[in-house]
């Protein structure tokens, strides 16, 4: 029955090469932002919360300024 319906429709291929090209553009994307030449930028991005300040802030610091406690 289906096959019937999808035999006389000359736009079926567009569904496919839709999907087609969003494959291959994740699959690119994603190699580009995996790849071993990127590394080192992300080991520096990783390594940010580790290297910011190691005191707490107070809590004092955290309220809006007229706030009440």
């Amino acid at each position: 029955m289906y096959q019937e319906f999808f035999l006389q429709k000359g736009m079926l291929i567009l569904p496919l090469v839709a999907l087609m090209s969003f494959i291959l553009s994740f699959v690119a994307i994603l190699w580009w932002s995996l790849r071993a030449a990127r590394q080192p930028d992300y080991q520096a991005l990783a390594e940010l919360p580790l290297s910011a300040d190691l005191t707490p802030p107070s809590p004092a610091a955290a309220q809006a300024p007229g706030a009440k406690p």
